[in-house]
């Protein structure tokens, strides 16, 4: 049976999203039925990203820094690579300012976001999302140091949002952060996840910037991977890149539609890797019954989406890496609505749109200008699984062209 059933449209619009900590709250991390906060956190990121022409600007100018710090034809470590960069671009949308290379701050945010999405090993991971796993075994399934590092990131935030108040002018927020706040000021209801005593604002931060590392940072190491091994696809990427490049000169985000082949390649590497192997959990809402199973009111429920990426009667031949399947008999991009990696429904990733634009960015910039191939001997591809799938730690060489 294939993925594109009932089940996603019976239980995206009333799933509740499971809370590993009771204590903590978010869109991302919270027991609640009230999705103000990510409606909100969806309209100011397009605000304040001004429909992606800030963003652009701003992962430019991180992506030119990150090329300065490149040492071509050396061996370069891949893992947590782009870290700093993807962080920094969506830092300066929630914040309004951003870190210049080395500066401590930055160094102590990258490496909080980086614990958060740190847990190792298959049976780790499932415990990390299961009630009775992680109540009951807590330091086993990571649970401990993941809160340790979550309240981390979280007063990390907090501070910063406190350093921006001083000069912060009701009424004109200059980033998310000002708005935030000043919704928060403006909200009498108890009931809103806005009330001043809920104190929702650091919790909801801190999923945004999680959410940048967990994809865009991670793909981009994959893609790497990919590219490395299959040198063939790396030529038919790049000759498509420098074509549109040899007209508008540095790839823009409105070249997208130009790059068909860029964007099947990203597309193929998120279906590979299964990215993150298992969804946020959900609690049904009602009984529902979905291919003859029936599945009770307040069942918590798993997508597993490594599974579905890889389901032969999805996709043809999933094992293999072939970034054809997302193309078209014109040679142009086509959608497949079975790629979940950033899920679906009203549960969906509200940073799909940015990190889709990071990759496609940051991808036509790196293979314009540089070439890579392994240092050494190549790693598999199955990956370290956990929370997130990571490549097994490896380095590669660029090579300018």
């Amino acid at each position: 049976m294939g993925y594109k059933t009932k089940v996603w449209i019976d239980f995206s619009a009333t799933s509740v999203l499971y809370c590993v900590n009771p204590n903590t709250y978010g869109f991302g991390f919270s027991n609640y039925v009230n999705a103000e906060q990510k409606f909100f956190l969806i309209k100011n990121l397009k605000t304040f990203g001004e429909n992606g022409r800030y963003l652009e600007g701003r992962l430019n100018y991180e992506i030119s820094c990150f090329f300065e710090t490149l040492k071509p034809g050396t061996a370069i470590p891949i893992r947590y690579l782009f870290t700093h960069t993807v962080l920094n671009s969506v830092w300066g949308i929630v914040m309004g300012y951003t870190f210049k290379q080395g500066d401590p701050q930055m160094e102590i945010l990258c490496d909080l976001a980086e614990r958060v999405t740190a847990i190792e090993g298959m049976v780790e991971s499932v415990g990390m999302f299961n009630p009775w796993l992680s109540n009951l075994m807590p330091d086993f399934t990571g649970v401990t140091s993941w809160i340790q590092a979550y309240r981390g990131l979280c007063d990390f935030v907090e501070g910063k949002a406190n350093d921006r108040k001083q000069t912060r002018v009701k009424g004109q927020p200059r980033d998310i952060t000002d708005a935030y706040i000043d919704r928060v000021e403006d909200t009498k209801d108890p009931a809103s996840t806005f009330f001043p005593a809920k104190k929702f604002f650091p919790h909801s931060m801190a999923a945004v910037l999680v959410g940048a590392l967990d994809t865009t940072s991670t793909a981009l190491e994959w893609i790497i991977f990919y590219l490395a091994k299959y040198q063939d696809v790396q030529r038919k990427l790049q000759q498509e890149i420098l074509e549109v490049a040899s007209k508008t000169g540095q790839p823009a985000l409105s070249d997208r539609p130009n790059l068909p082949y860029t964007e099947a390649v990203i597309h193929e590497v998120l279906r590979i890797t299964g990215l993150v192997p298992m969804a946020l959990p959900h609690y049904t809402s009602v009984d529902a019954e979905v291919s003859g199973y029936f599945i009770p009111k307040d069942t918590l429920l798993i997508q597993n989406t490594w599974g579905i990426q890889h389901d032969p009667e999805v996709w043809d031949e999933p094992e293999e890496f072939r970034p054809e399947r997302f193309l078209d008999e014109n040679r142009k991009f086509r959608k497949n609505e079975n790629l979940l990696i950033f899920g679906t429904g009203k549960r969906s990733c509200l940073g799909e749109s940015i990190a889709r634009d990071q990759l496609s960015l940051f991808v036509a910039r790196m293979f314009q200008r540089f070439s890579v191939q392994y240092s050494g001997k190549p790693p598999s591809e199955h990956g370290k699984h956990g929370v997130v799938i990571h490549a097994e730690p490896f380095s590669a060489i660029f090579t300018e062209i």
